[in-house]
């Protein structure tokens, strides 16, 4: 705990002396693909200069090696950071562990810097069973959604507070993120529906 908080303070401090809090690590309003160790240290500055990002993965997620794409493995990291409205896809399929433990491990189990995700439960796990690394500080838009409405089961709350783990309850939660987007950021199904025709995209968020 104490190397990765010297490694986030470390960090930090780089990236206030670059000026990547500005944008200066990509310009703004763009998508970069990360497929080198050398990317991963140079966006490690403008991520921790950020305390919010949207966080994602991509490929197998399951350890146990099931599901439609053969073994498991997480092929992209997606982050979205909004201060310079860039997205960032980290293709982990052409990275060794080992250096994405080292670049990223800092910033996803921070406390500090908030990620926010649809549903982390298979994210983490993936996370800690590829690279070792605690996801935390995280913002689970589908449990917040679940318990605004009224359908997070009270033992959830009970666990959390003495400490427990929630995942290990036998809860559920249908929203994807398609209808999380539809009803709190104004965009239509429909609109999802086209763009995910006119990218190919055979995903049901």
């Amino acid at each position: 705990a104490a190397e990765a908080a010297a490694a986030v303070a470390k960090a930090a401090a780089a990236a206030a002396a670059a000026g990547c809090g500005d944008g200066g690590f990509a310009p703004k309003h763009g998508v970069r693909l990360l497929t080198r160790a050398l990317d991963l240290k140079m966006v490690l500055p403008l991520l921790l200069a950020n305390p919010v990002c949207a966080l994602d993965l991509e490929g197998n997620l399951d350890p146990g090696g099931g599901g439609d794409g053969g073994g498991f493995g997480v092929d992209l990291i997606q982050v979205y950071v909004p201060s310079v409205d860039l997205v960032l896809l980290i293709h982990t399929g052409a990275l060794a562990a080992a250096a994405v433990q080292r670049a990223l491990g800092p910033w996803l189990s921070s406390r500090e810097h908030l990620k926010v995700l649809c549903d982390c439960r298979a994210d983490a796990e993936a996370l800690h069973a590829a690279y070792g690394i605690t996801l935390a500080g995280v913002v689970d838009v589908q449990i917040s959604h679940a318990a605004i409405s009224g359908d997070l089961p009270p033992e959830v709350f009970a666990t959390a507070a003495a400490g427990g783990v929630a995942q290990q309850l036998p809860f559920f939660f249908p929203t994807g993120l398609s209808r999380l987007a539809s009803k709190w950021c104004g965009i239509a199904d429909t609109a999802l529906a086209e763009l995910k025709a006119q990218f190919g995209a055979v995903f049901n968020a």
